[in-house]
C-alpha cells in the first residue's frame, strides 16, 4: 500500500541520473559541434584555396593565350618576305602605282580592334606610315626597342610603358626582312601598339567568383621594387604608379616577384591581411596574384559559427527539454502516488472516524445503562434507607433532610448525564420527541424559534442510526451556541424535500471566521458534525462571520422503509 512516508522527501530535486544524462548529452553535442565547426573551417579554407588556385590558373592561361595570339599576329608579318620586299620597293620609289594603298589595306586588316595603332618604320626607326595618321617622333624607349628588333632580327613584345600622354601601352615590334641575291635585307619594323584597357585589363579583372574583396594583380620586377601593372578595385591608378619595395616579404605580390608560387597568407598593399595564390606568367616578365581579404573569409566563418552555435543551442535545449520531459513524467507519477496515498489516508481516516463514532455511541449507551441501572438503583436504595432512618431518629431529622436534598441533586445529575449520553426520549419515543425535548430544554436559556409541526413525523423517514446522528448534530450545535456564541435568539428550520430533509440552525451570536475555527474543542466539534452528516449520507455546511452570527445547515437523504433499522441497539451491537 502506498503511504506518504514511502514517497520521495524532495520531489523538486532533480535526480542525479537525469543530470548525468543531460551533462553527457550536452557534452557530446558540444564536442561534436566543436569538431564539426573545426572541420567546416578547414573545409572552407581548403575550398577557398582551391577556388583561388582555379581562378589563378584560369587567369594565367587566359593571359598566356592572349599573349600567344598577339605573337601569332606578329609571326604572320615576320614570316612574310613578299610583304617586306613590297615595303622596301615602296621605300625606294620603285613600287608600281597603288602599292602604298595595298600596304595600308594589309595593315588595316591586321589592326581591327586588337591594336590601337600600327606604324611602319624604316631600318633607321623613322615612321614611314601610320594607321591612324600619327607621325610624331617615337619615344626613346620605343625607338631603342625598334632598333634592337632590326639588329637582332627577332620579334620583341615590350613590357608596359607610358606613352607621350602618360597612358599605359604595350607594343609588338616585328622586324620585316627579305632575301635578295642571297643577302638578307632589313626592310624595317611594324610597330603594333596595344591598349591594355581594351582586352587585357578586362580579361584580368573579370571575376568568376562572387567575392566582394577579390583582386587579381599583375606585377613585374623592376630593380629593388615591384611595379603594379593593372588597375585595382581599391586602387584604380595603380598601373605603373603603385610600387612596393622587395623588402616587404609579407606582401604576396613581392613573394610572387621573388619566384614564390602557391598559397600565401600575408598583407596586401593596403596593409590588410589577405590569402593569395601567386603564379608566374610563362614567356613574360609578369607575375600574377589572386587574393581575397581574410576579413571576408572570417565573416563567412563567423556566420558558420553562429549557425553552428544556434544548432548546438537548439540541440542542447532539445536534450534539456527531453530530460525535463522525463523529469516531469516522474513528477506526475510522484503526485499521482501522493494523491493515491492521500486518498487512501483519507479513506482510512474516515473509516476510523466512523468506527470511533460508532464506538462512542456504543460506550455512551453502555455507560448510560450502567448509570441508570446500577448507580441509579444504588442511589435510590440509599435514599429509601435514609427515609427509613429519618423516621426512627427524630432528633437527626434536619441533618437527614439536608442529606436527602443533596442525594436528590445527585440523582438528578445522574439522570441528566444519562439522558445526555443516550436520551431516553430518543431511545423510547424517537427523533421527533427527542428534538422537541432538546429544544424545549435549551429554550429555558435562549429564545428558540421552531415549529414542532415541522419536526413531527420525521421518525419514519430515517433509520435509527441516522436519527442518532441527526440528534447529535443538533445537540453539538446547540452546545456550541450555549458555550461560544453569546446568542440571544436561535432559529430552527426543518424542511422536507422530495428525497431529503434539510435542517437549519441559526443564531444571532458573535459568529467566527472559519479559518480561525482550529481550536481543539471547536475544531473537533465541527469536524464531528460534518462526519456525522456524511455517515448519514448527507453533507453539512457552516456559514459564519465575525459579529454576524452562525448558520449550520445539513441535509440527510430519506431512507426507504425496508432499509430502516429496528433499534439503536441492533446498530451498535
Amino acid at each position: 500500500m502506498t503511504t506518504l512516508d514511502n514517497l520521495p522527501n524532495n520531489p523538486w530535486r532533480i535526480p542525479w541520473h537525469l543530470l548525468l544524462i543531460f551533462a553527457l548529452l550536452s557534452g557530446g553535442i558540444l564536442g561534436v559541434g566543436y569538431w564539426y565547426y573545426e572541420h567546416q573551417q578547414d573545409h572552407f579554407r581548403e575550398e577557398m584555396e582551391a577556388q583561388l588556385n582555379a581562378v589563378a590558373n584560369l587567369k594565367v592561361n587566359q593571359i598566356t593565350s592572349w599573349r600567344q595570339e598577339r605573337m601569332h599576329d606578329a609571326v604572320l608579318i615576320f614570316d612574310d618576305p613578299i610583304f617586306a620586299s613590297e615595303v622596301q620597293e615602296w621605300y625606294d620609289g620603285q613600287a608600281p602605282p597603288g602599292q602604298r594603298e595595298e600596304i595600308i589595306h594589309r595593315l588595316q586588316g591586321l589592326k581591327q580592334d586588337m591594336y590601337e595603332s600600327i606604324r611602319l618604320l624604316d631600318s633607321r626607326a623613322n615612321v614611314q606610315l601610320a594607321i591612324p595618321d600619327d607621325y610624331r617622333e617615337l619615344t626613346a624607349f620605343i625607338k631603342e626597342k625598334a632598333l634592337s628588333a632590326i639588329s637582332g632580327g627577332k620579334i620583341i613584345f615590350s613590357d608596359m610603358h607610358p606613352d607621350p600622354e602618360g597612358r599605359v601601352r604595350l607594343d609588338l615590334i616585328v622586324p620585316i626582312h627579305f632575301q635578295k641575291n642571297g643577302r638578307k635585307i632589313n626592310a624595317g619594323v611594324v610597330l603594333l601598339c596595344i591598349n591594355p584597357h581594351r582586352q587585357l585589363y578586362p580579361l584580368i579583372e573579370s571575376r568568376p567568383t562572387p567575392s566582394s574583396t577579390a583582386e587579381f594583380v599583375l606585377v613585374r620586377h623592376e630593380g629593388r621594387e615591384i611595379v603594379y601593372l593593372n588597375e585595382l578595385p581599391f586602387r584604380p591608378d595603380a598601373p605603373l604608379n603603385l610600387r612596393l619595395s622587395l623588402d616587404r616579404p609579407d606582401v604576396p605580390a613581392v613573394k610572387a616577384a621573388l619566384g614564390n608560387e602557391g598559397i600565401i597568407r600575408g598583407m596586401d598593399y593596403r596593409g590588410i591581411p589577405v590569402m593569395a595564390v601567386t603564379r608566374t606568367i610563362p614567356d613574360s616578365p609578369w607575375f600574377f596574384v589572386a587574393k581575397i581579404d581574410a576579413a571576408e573569409m572570417e565573416a563567412v566563418l563567423r556566420e558558420q559559427a553562429i549557425m553552428v552555435g544556434i544548432l548546438l543551442i537548439a540541440l542542447v535545449a532539445t536534450s534539456g527539454v527531453t530530460v525535463a520531459y522525463f523529469w516531469r513524467n516522474r513528477d506526475v507519477q510522484f503526485y499521482r502516488q501522493q494523491e493515491k496515498a492521500l486518498k487512501e489516508s483519507e479513506h482510512q481516516l474516515r473509516l476510523l472516524s466512523s468506527q470511533l463514532l460508532m464506538v462512542q455511541e456504543k460506550e455512551r449507551h453502555r455507560f448510560s445503562m450502567e448509570l441508570h441501572d446500577e448507580l441509579g438503583q444504588a442511589l435510590m436504595v440509599l435514599k429509601f434507607q435514609l427515609h427509613r432512618i429519618s423516621k426512627e431518629k427524630r432528633k437527626a431529622k434536619a441533618e437527614f433532610q439536608s442529606l436527602l436534598n443533596y442525594l436528590e441533586d445527585v440523582i438528578e445529575k445522574v439522570r441528566r448525564l444519562s439522558r445526555d449520553l443516550i436520551p431516553a426520549s430518543l431511545e423510547e419515543f424517537g427523533l421527533a420527541i427527542a428534538l422537541n425535548n432538546l429544544l424545549e430544554e435549551f429554550g429555558r436559556q435562549f429564545e428558540i424559534r421552531w415549529s414542532p409541526g415541522e419536526i413531527n413525523g420525521i421518525d419514519r423517514l430515517f433509520s435509527k442510526i441516522k436519527q442518532v446522528n441527526i440528534f447529535r448534530i443538533f445537540q453539538e450545535s446547540l452546545t456550541n451556541i450555549a458555550r461560544h456564541a453569546q446568542a440571544s435568539q436561535i432559529t430552527v428550520i426543518v424542511k422536507r424535500n422530495e428525497d431529503r430533509v434539510v435542517f437549519s440552525i441559526e443564531d444571532n451570536g458573535q459568529g467566527f471566521h472559519l479559518r480561525e475555527a482550529g481550536g481543539r474543542e471547536t475544531g473537533i466539534g465541527l469536524t464531528a458534525m460534518q462526519e456525522r452528516a456524511r455517515l448519514a449520507g448527507g453533507f453539512l455546511h457552516i456559514r459564519s462571520r465575525s459579529g454576524g452570527g452562525t448558520r449550520i445547515s445539513f441535509n440527510i437523504p430519506i431512507d426507504k422503509e425496508e432499509h430502516q433499522d429496528a433499534a439503536l441497539s441492533s446498530s451498535t451491537g
